[in-house]
């Protein structure tokens, strides 16, 4: 059985997450709460800890990243899967390195939701990179991160796969055809990474991945 506690500040997302969740099996929820200072609370004077909580990054009263910060701290064994409208690299960043386990686009199919559960309940890490499309990591559980860990979360398979034919050495001409993309595109995917990793050209951006196997040749 997998226990779960939803933190969202709207009523009605809140009251349909938890119906939804109710229905599945092997799934039972011990409490939901409608902001940052109700969900500590609860974690304080509820017998059992949740497997599992979900926190809508909106949520009033206490910052999403303190708040993340907090209960690993305090319960480590809890999972967090934070639930965002907003889809942006940076807050996927700071989540996760507050120490979420995953990520999810407000109003994702039911379908996801569930598969994030269950992906985060055996210890790996899930991000819905875009709604619908998610990424899932093997990746041990350890208190902290290291950078180039930090950063794999952040790589699309396009991006990936641009960064494996750019490693793989074809011109910006040949990795336009393999990706069914504009030559304008190639460069922008270059122009992301080397601003990300505060990178100046091809090849430190090439030397860059290398070092730290974001890819796998």
């Amino acid at each position: 059985m997998i226990l779960i506690a939803l933190a969202d500040s709207n009523d009605l997302y809140l009251k349909k997450q938890t119906e939804f969740l109710e229905r599945q099996k092997k799934i039972k929820i011990l409490f939901d709460v409608n902001n940052g200072e109700d969900l500590l609370k609860q974690l304080i004077v509820q017998g059992l800890l949740p497997d599992i909580v979900l926190i809508n990054l909106s949520l009033p009263y206490l910052d999403y990243t303190l708040t993340t910060r907090i209960i690993k701290r305090n319960y480590p064994s809890v999972r967090i899967i934070a639930i965002s409208e907003f889809l942006h690299y940076s807050i996927i960043n700071s989540i996760i390195n507050a120490g979420a386990n995953g990520y999810l686009c407000k109003n994702s199919k039911p379908e996801i939701i569930r598969e994030a559960i269950d992906v985060v309940y055996d210890n790996k890490y899930f991000v819905e990179t875009k709604k619908g499309n998610y990424e899932i990591f093997e990746i041990d559980m350890i208190p902290d991160f290291t950078k180039k860990i930090r950063r794999s979360f952040l790589i699309t398979k396009n991006q990936r796969q641009f960064l494996q034919l750019c490693v793989a050495g074809f011109s910006y001409t040949e990795i336009a055809s393999k990706m069914n993309v504009n030559i304008k595109s190639v460069h922008k995917y270059q122009d992301l990474f080397c601003k990300r990793f505060n990178l100046g050209n091809r090849i430190e951006l090439i030397l860059f991945v290398l070092h730290n196997s974001l890819i796998v040749l």
